[in-house]
């Protein structure tokens, strides 16, 4: 992942959210009221991603499941897949 960052990074700015790179901090934003509570995570991340033009993901299982192409899909972003 590491690589594909470095090449992409070359043409674009990159931005990470997650664990493994973490260049990028989540914004504090506050609850969003028209989401249930236990829905907030994903009510940030979707207002986080529908300022972007494309969402690449990585999964490191053969099957998805992860709800990152929900995600992406909810913010009507393409969802970019690299699977391990």
């Amino acid at each position: 992942m590491q690589l594909l960052h470095c090449y992409c990074s070359n043409y674009y700015q990159v931005h990470s959210y997650g664990a493994c790179l973490n260049n990028k901090a989540e914004p504090k934003m506050e609850p969003d009221p028209n989401w249930p509570e236990i829905a907030q995570k994903r009510a940030r991340k979707v207002k986080i991603l529908s300022h972007y033009k494309f969402y690449l993901a990585f999964e490191n299982l053969q099957v998805g499941g992860s709800g990152r192409s929900d995600t992406a899909l909810l913010v009507e972003l393409p969802p970019l897949f690299l699977v391990q």
